[in-house]
């Protein structure tokens, strides 16, 4: 039942968001950003982003209008221009849901991903070549009602570690493989629980390897707090440390986490309550001292599905979601506390309607986007030509240098093991500084959709306002249908 009200909530809140954006934003972009439509058909969803030695981008991604398969894109050139190519490494299994990409050392794609239909299965692919068109294995290192929300990085040895939720119970897993395939091995920890991680978990490794993660814990319909884990060990089984980083209001939904130079944590998320992108940015390696919270864009609906890296200087990148519009944020500090203006990349107009953003910074620091357009049912790729977006968007939507090949599996192996479950000491820490919140707070995740906002001078709200209900009405109906699609796939 609480999942339903969540749904409900949520779709309702988008729905009006929308509107409220298309009556407020202006609508007004540059030349510059290149975006290319680089595979439709009711595809797009959950894409995670990663560039090439070559910055070539690489998307994993849910071929939602089939029913649910995994796809994975190798675009021919950095701008997706032309050359690329798709695969669907299991085309014959539901599943593709909450993808998570890294590249290992020779640029092959990982990815870790949820089954989908009754099966929700944690699955890992380790493609066998940089297209994952041969050699392909996948592991099912968890089955059952698993692998929800993940999130995957890879440790010295080329080991996939994966956050992510055991949706049965809605407790935060962690997986460490025992080999590069996850095929042996392989510890599986539990390191919180109750109703936390729903709504995304984020992960990143210390420069000892341990694992440290956002997430939310979920009270009603929304994310009540957000919290870091900072593990105490490779595999979180003992020595853990939670803390509550923010409580104030409902917040922490779909965060996204790096660790800068000396390992201390920084994320953003969306704050619910006042509907605004937030950046934390901790004090020290734990958290657990001189943390500042920085609400760096609060112009409507904004801030969810947002995605983030820390370039050169240690200064956070942030795509995210506002009013149906992809934004991104270029921080002039690393607590993004000054100066921050975000650009516009897509969805201009009173109908755009994006879901989901990947965000990954190529040699020169300049952002690449991966996203779905739900009106059209296409994935998107945005490359910016300045670090800060600020050259506005020319469109390019082209998707003949795509080829799909027909569904086959011969080039993949499937492995599925018993995991080994090892229960974690997990010490609860106190709450943020600036932020109040109960010393031993209750695990869940947070739930979190509403885009909406957006930005600009104001100017055409006037011509705008006539169609301000429409889209809406038209968000409302496709959020709903949008939800219930991938909560149920």
């Amino acid at each position: 039942m609480l999942k339903r009200t969540r749904v409900l909530r949520l779709a309702a809140l988008f729905g009006g968001a929308v509107g409220l954006a298309a009556a407020l934003a202006g609508f007004v972009v540059a030349d510059g950003n290149s975006i290319a439509v680089v595979d439709d058909g009711n595809v797009g969803a959950f894409s995670s982003i990663a560039l090439d030695a070559e910055g070539r981008p690489v998307v994993s991604y849910d071929d939602y209008g089939s029913g649910g398969r995994l796809r994975i894109l190798h675009c021919g050139d950095p701008v997706c221009g032309s050359g690329n190519t798709v695969v669907e490494p299991e085309p014959f299994v539901i599943s593709g849901l909450h993808t998570s990409l890294v590249l290992d050392a020779s640029s092959r794609p990982v990815v870790a991903y949820s089954g989908g239909g009754v099966d929700r299965s944690l699955r890992v692919l380790r493609c066998g070549d940089a297209s994952c068109s041969s050699d392909n294995s996948i592991a099912v290192p968890e089955a059952g009602n698993t692998g929800y929300a993940t999130s995957l990085a890879l440790d010295a040895g080329g080991h996939p570690v994966v956050s992510y939720v055991d949706y049965e119970n809605d407790d935060l897993r962690l997986l460490h493989c025992g080999d590069p395939t996850c095929t042996s091995a392989n510890v599986i920890t539990t390191p919180d629980a109750g109703d936390v991680g729903e709504f995304g978990t984020s992960l990143a490794l210390d420069a000892a390897g341990h694992p440290v993660v956002a997430y939310c814990v979920v009270t009603e319909a929304n994310c009540g707090e957000l919290r870091i884990l900072r593990c105490g060990d490779t595999t979180c089984s003992t020595g853990n440390a939670i803390v509550t980083v923010d409580a104030a209001g409902d917040v922490g939904s779909y965060p996204s986490l790096a660790l800068d130079l000396d390992g201390r944590p920084i994320v953003s998320y969306h704050d619910v309550t006042n509907l605004d992108l937030k950046v934390l940015r901790c004090g020290d390696a734990s958290c657990s001292g001189g943390n500042t919270i920085t609400a760096v864009d609060t112009v409507g609906s904004v801030g969810a599905f947002s995605s983030l890296e820390l370039d050169a200087a240690g200064n956070p990148a942030i795509s995210y979601i506002a009013g149906g519009q992809v934004k991104v944020l270029r921080c002039d500090d690393p607590a993004c506390a000054d100066g921050n203006v975000p650009a516009v990349v897509d969805g201009v107009g009173p109908l755009g309607v994006r879901f989901g953003t990947s965000l990954a910074l190529d040699a020169a620091d300049l952002p690449a986007v991966s996203y779905l357009d739900f009106e059209n049912g296409a994935l998107r790729v945005a490359r910016c030509a300045d670090p800060a977006c600020k050259a506005g968007t020319v469109p390019t939507p082209t998707a003949t240098g795509t080829e799909v090949p027909p569904p086959t599996s011969t080039s993949t192996a499937i492995a599925t093991q018993t995991p080994s479950l090892t229960p974690t000491s997990t010490a609860l820490g106190p709450t943020a500084t600036s932020t109040s919140t109960p010393d031993t707070p209750t695990a869940t995740t947070a739930p979190e959709l509403p885009p909406a906002g957006g930005g600009s001078d104001g100017a055409g709200t006037d011509l705008w306002l006539p169609f301000a209900l429409i889209g809406g009405g038209l968000a409302l109906a496709l959020a709903g249908w949008y939800v219930r699609t991938s909560m149920h796939q």
